[in-house]
């Protein structure tokens, strides 16, 4: 395989990546290389979310890249912000050849879907050699795309009429005669056919080579390139060819496969002489929830998925960015007031329970899947590929690494859970207690937080909820009527104001029980071999009794026994590692069986790093895994079992 990846940073941020600098694919360094990493901060499942980054680093010797070149060309763009992405083109070529050679009718119809580095667009040329070798005798195929050969064996053949497509990485050196050299405009048009034909060559004098490489000495003028042919049997005469029709189509990027999106969060300077390059470290969309301190109204039973999107859209975000399951959990009431938008992501995720993620995808969204997922979503349910040590691919690599859990037993759990009611009268839950004196025309924001959160918060109004000492408003209202924080907005008119008195009204929701939730399902056996291991982790207290209890026993049945976590290595050696490393995604079901650890069985993935070094020559993948579950639940209105979750 040679699949060509694309790095490239919108330093303006308009999202298209085709402005200046911003494809910096051939200033990447070998090594170290692009590094890309998403998932779980650790491998066991109930680890809490992690932020997709990725780095490179980029040949800076232009001093493009540096922030105290006034002349750089993005001199101005030169700081944290900007998107960063790392994707790989694949785009399909179909090529029909009918030569007739020594009055023999050869028919060549390959069709070649080959991962190539561009498709033919304005401006972009190709260089098409096609081979008959010798002594493997093989038909070939040699792309060039301004700066880079990939070659392609189109396939063996015992008689001239039967050919098949088979990609391979390079030739070596192979006996070959090139006998006719021919120009072609190519138009820069996706989807151009052209039909050149060629009628009574004399080949007869053509020079002829015994042992020789193909060479990558071809010249691209404007809108034209070369279209060799060659031929490559040494001990058969050359013929005149009378005839050759050639049909070359190409078509625009077929398939785009992102292998990390993020946030440019630093350009780090390396000046050193025999290393002058830049290092940009980039943060998947889960880092601009940290340092978010977020207020919201307040909502009633409403599951997490969908007051994930509440947090979500009031972070900033807008629907195309992220991409939420149904939760499986329902929340009596839920709401946030001046709390870090990450953490409260996270509490709603340990809400959902086991099985739940929450991780930054390969394409640049957030991604939420409900614990009900791996249970129902075929990716989860069906294995997607067999890791084998050895034999048919895709084969793991060294480093394996298997740890069976024995430090990650929970087997006891407790969660506190609150019951909140609603009011059925609106009362005075907030006083200001002060006098409030406003400019002509000044404008105030009042910030104030309840004790307990609110519902059907009404608007102050004059004699009842303040007292207009002097002069006048000309605007008085609130920014929501719902939630624990008032935010009071006032506006004086020109003869400016002075206010006592002002109160906020509305229904409160107050605690009206609270209860000690632990499992009931009896793990003695777990403590007395493990030692007593406990659930630490925060969840929303706003949900029922019966949710709480079937959570909480979820959690000890699933962990009561160790839970071995594994990490396996492929590299993109074949077309089957390939198709893995670009489709696999968080939460997909793989199978691994290593003897020597004795691991045979199916895992889920919870971790996913890329390490891609020398232009993609090597391309990496490490899966961090934990074993499937093998519990089985049901699920309301379905009467089969195992298909669904039945209250967990």
């Amino acid at each position: 395989m040679n699949p060509y990846f694309i790095t490239q940073i919108d330093w303006n941020d308009n999202g298209v990546y085709t402005d200046t600098s911003e494809d910096v694919s051939a200033l990447v360094r070998g090594t170290p290389g692009i590094s890309i990493s998403r998932g779980n901060d650790q491998l066991q499942d109930l680890s809490p979310p992690m932020a997709g980054q990725h780095s490179f680093d980029l040949d800076n010797q232009a001093k493009v890249f540096s922030p105290e070149n006034t002349g750089s060309p993005i001199y101005s763009y030169l700081h944290p912000g900007h998107l960063a992405r790392v994707k790989i083109d694949d785009w399909l070529i179909s090529i029909n050849y009918t030569v007739a050679v020594a009055g023999n009718q050869m028919v060549i119809r390959p069709t070649i879907v080959a991962p190539t580095a561009y498709a033919i667009t304005t401006g972009d040329f190709l260089v098409y050699d096609i081979l008959w070798t010798s002594p493997t005798d093989y038909v070939a195929l040699d792309l060039y795309n301004g700066s880079q050969y990939i070659f392609y064996q189109l396939g063996t053949f015992t008689d001239q009429n039967n050919l098949n497509a088979s990609p391979i990485t390079n030739i070596g050196s192979k006996a070959y005669y090139q006998f006719y050299t021919r120009q072609i405009d190519l138009s820069p048009q996706v989807g151009q056919v052209i039909y050149p034909v060629i009628t009574g060559l004399d080949i007869s004098n053509t020079i002829k080579s015994t042992s020789s490489q193909i060479q990558n000495a071809y010249i691209v003028n404007g809108n034209t390139v070369k279209f060799n042919i060659c031929r490559a049997f040494e001990t058969m005469p050359f013929t005149t060819i009378s005839a050759i029709n050639s049909t070359i189509t190409g078509t625009d990027i077929a398939n785009h496969y992102y292998l990390g999106y993020g946030y440019v969060d630093d350009l780090k300077q390396n000046s050193n002489p025999e290393n002058q390059s830049v290092t940009i470290p980039s943060l998947g969309m889960l880092s601009r929830l940290k340092g978010q301190s977020l207020t919201t109204d307040i909502y009633t039973n409403i599951d997490t998925g969908a007051a994930l999107q509440v947090l979500l859209v009031t972070a900033g975000f807008s629907g195309g960015q992220f991409n939420i399951d149904t939760g499986s959990t329902i929340l009596d009431w839920w709401w946030l007031s001046n709390q870090d938008a990450f953490q409260a992501a996270t509490d709603l995720l340990n809400s959902e329970g086991p099985g739940a993620k929450l991780f930054d995808s390969s394409d640049g969204k957030i991604v939420f899947h409900s614990r009900s997922r791996r249970l129902t979503n075929t990716l989860s349910t069906v294995s997607n590929g067999n890791f084998v040590d050895t034999g048919t691919p895709p084969a793991i690599i060294r480093p394996y690494k298997y740890d069976p859990g024995l430090k990650d037993i929970i087997n006891t759990a407790t969660t506190t859970v609150v019951t909140r009611v609603k009011a059925g009268a609106v009362s005075v839950v907030w006083t200001y207690g002060g006098t409030i004196t406003l400019a002509p025309n000044q404008s105030v924001q009042i910030n104030a937080s309840t004790s307990d959160p609110f519902d059907n918060g009404l608007i102050p109004v004059l004699s009842t909820d303040y007292t207009l000492v002097s002069g006048g408003l000309t605007f008085l209202g609130l920014l929501r009527q719902s939630g624990q924080v008032i935010q009071i907005n006032i506006t004086a008119n020109s003869s400016g104001a002075v206010i006592t008195g002002l109160q906020f009204r509305a229904k409160t929701i107050p605690i009206t029980s609270t209860n000690l939730i632990s499992q009931t399902l009896d793990t003695s056996a777990s403590q007395s071999k493990f030692g007593t291991k406990s659930f630490n982790d925060s969840i929303r207290q706003e949900i029922s009794v019966n949710s709480a209890q079937d959570l909480i026993n979820g959690i000890v049945t699933i962990y009561q026994n160790p839970r071995p976590t594994i990490s396996i290595t492929i590299i993109n050696n074949d077309l089957a590692v390939y198709s893995q490393q670009l489709n696999r995604e968080i939460s997909d079901r793989i199978s691994i069986n290593e003897p020597q650890s004795a691991f045979n069985g199916d895992v889920w993935i919870e971790y996913v790093n890329h390490q891609i070094q020398k232009s993609g020559q090597s391309f990496v993948t490490q899966y961090g895994t934990e074993k499937v579950w093998s519990n089985a639940f049901a699920i309301w209105d379905s009467a089969l079992w195992g298909v669904g979750t039945f209250g967990f």
